[in-house]
């Protein structure tokens, strides 16, 4: 049985460390003149900075525009919670996925959080909400960093999203995920692969972040 991608566009290259590392969550003005107090929360900075390595806007016509979909998002997300890189509450949500033409519900770990900091980020246009269609042509959620964004993360604090960096790199190589049928894998395309625990259900109403080891 194939693997289908869920990552089918290019993601952005390595991190970059090149930032001042004297910026500071309160008191650096942004691109606008204002004050870098958008985003305060380290969590949503460093959600904001995984959305920033997998899209892109074009910026002049016959770029490509890149955008990551919401369940692609949500495996790393919970791995990224799972490595307590990011503070979040999950839990078990039935979603709808698309394999081999036809979609199917699978339960899966995900972050109220999560939704509601990507709802922050396109309310304020750090991001932009991109809808798709899967091959049986249901709706798909995406999203795709903005100008607005990505100028934001310019002047962020690199000591939050240095383990970010860690996190999403392998070898040199960002973490891609997929789906096989059963279970969602992350994995890059110098031959890293590791099998998600985002599918495996606790029997508990709630769980807190990072109360799953590995």
């Amino acid at each position: 049985m194939g693997k289908v991608s869920l990552l089918d566009v290019a993601p952005t290259q390595g991190p970059d460390h090149k930032a001042t590392a004297n910026a500071t969550l309160h008191g650096t003005a942004d691109a606008t003149g204002g004050r870098f107090s958008i985003l305060t929360n380290p969590d949503q900075i460093r959600l904001l900075y995984i959305i920033s390595k997998y899209s892109s806007p074009a910026r002049k016509a016959g770029d490509e525009e890149l955008c990551v979909r919401f369940i692609p998002l949500s495996v790393l997300v919970y791995e990224a919670i799972v490595e307590e890189i990011l503070q979040y509450d999950y839990a078990p949500s039935p979603r709808p996925i698309c394999y081999q033409g036809t979609t199917r519900i699978v339960w899966m770990n995900v972050s109220q959080e999560c939704i509601a900091a990507l709802d922050d980020f396109i309310t304020k246009e750090l991001v932009n909400n991109v809808k798709l269609q899967s091959r049986d042509f249901t709706n798909v959620i995406a999203y795709q960093i903005t100008d607005k964004g990505q100028k934001f993360l310019a002047r962020a604090p690199k000591n939050i999203t240095l383990k970010v960096d860690d996190f999403l790199y392998r070898g040199g190589d960002v973490l891609q995920v997929r789906f096989d049928g059963t279970d969602f894998e992350m994995y890059t395309d110098s031959g890293y692969n590791v099998k998600s625990g985002v599918t495996k259900i606790e029997d508990l109403s709630y769980v807190r972040c990072g109360s799953t080891g590995r």
